[in-house]
């Protein structure tokens, strides 16, 4: 069972965290002026956005995937 079937209050709350987390990193990275802060802060959306895509596609698994596999 997913977080978003047990609890949506606390789903909505993890990605207003996880979107007002990467907003605040793109400010520093404005602030901080540096390569480094540009590099950290494009792996971080990069992996966000590994998290939210894998998430979807569990959401729409309908388990034939792991049926066909054994």
């Amino acid at each position: 069972m997913n977080l978003i079937d047990r609890s949506p209050g606390a789903f909505y709350a993890l990605v207003a965290f996880v979107v007002y987390g990467v907003i605040a990193v793109e400010i520093w990275m404005w602030t901080a002026e540096s390569v480094a802060a540009v590099a950290v802060t494009l792996l971080l959306i990069v992996a966000c956005v590994g998290m939210i895509l894998r998430f979807a596609l569990h959401l729409m698994d309908d388990g034939s995937v792991r049926k066909r596999r054994r």
